[in-house]
């Protein structure tokens, strides 16, 4: 069964893409990618990982470009945190398997960081002319 449909809930997958570009900064750190080609490729791989759970891709190349960008402006985003988040963030994660990571960071979602997300997700769809719904 697929969690996250393209076509009808599209800020659902940005929401998702960006918790898994959080997640890799906080486990990257303090060695985080440095050039665009390293967030775009680990992105990728992000967006391939993710794909089994996604239901109703109308267009690959749309699908990966809404996790990749999801994934890179949270991975980057990470770099406006303090030292001291993204260390104690790591701390009480990286022992963690993959699933209860992601879990964890979706339950600690704080409407700030959801404002930000949706931000992100407006300005995405702003970009491409409005051809992704904006709702949540």
């Amino acid at each position: 069964m697929s969690m996250y449909c393209f076509t009808e809930r599209p800020f659902e997958l940005w929401k998702e893409s960006s918790i898994r570009g959080w997640l890799a900064a906080v486990l990257d750190f303090p060695h985080t990618r440095t050039t665009l080609d390293e967030y775009e490729y680990t992105a990728l791989l992000a967006a391939a990982d993710l794909r089994p759970d996604v239901c109703c891709v109308t267009s690959d190349f749309l699908y990966s470009q809404l996790v990749v960008s999801a994934w890179v402006s949270a991975y980057r985003g990470s770099e406006l945190a303090t030292e001291r988040l993204i260390a104690s963030s790591k701390a009480a994660l990286h022992t963690l398997p993959k699933d209860a990571q992601l879990r964890a960071l979706r339950e600690s979602f704080t409407s700030s960081r959801i404002d930000a997300v949706q931000s992100a997700y407006a300005q995405f769809v702003a970009k491409r002319d409005g051809s992704l719904s904006t709702s949540g």
